[in-house]
């Protein structure tokens, strides 16, 4: 069997504010936004990076799901610093989401514990 804990984080701007920025809380996995994505406009490029137990997590699998007028979903891998770029698209909801899975021992029935994180946020026209 599995265990399983979600480290979940919106990014949200309120009243067209684009001060701030996105930090590292300490999850145990947690995604990053390096620029703020309100801060940006349709076709910067936005570098988000991945960390498991506060280092950055390389060669890692992030989903990207992108709603718009259709869901697309992308799967990319990180770099050997724990960072991946995509250029921002316009009246899009981003979605993106990371696991890692360990191995676990001694701890009765579980083999696995899995770790997701996962970073929203929406880009308006």
């Amino acid at each position: 069997s599995e265990g399983y804990s979600r480290y979940a984080k919106s990014l949200i701007s309120v009243g067209g504010q684009s001060t701030g920025s996105d930090v590292n809380t300490g999850m145990l996995v947690e995604l990053v936004a390096l620029q703020n994505p309100y801060s940006l406009t349709p076709g910067d490029d936005l570098s988000i990076q991945l960390f498991f137990e506060g280092a950055p997590l390389g060669d890692h699998q992030i989903s990207i799901f992108k709603q718009s007028e259709d869901l697309l979903v992308e799967r990319v891998r990180t770099d050997e610093n724990g960072q991946i770029v995509l250029t921002l698209d316009a009246n899009t909801k981003y979605l993106f989401n990371a696991i890692k899975m360990v191995d676990v021992e001694g701890q009765g029935k579980e083999v696995w514990e899995s770790y997701w994180a996962s970073l929203t946020f929406e880009i308006p026209e």
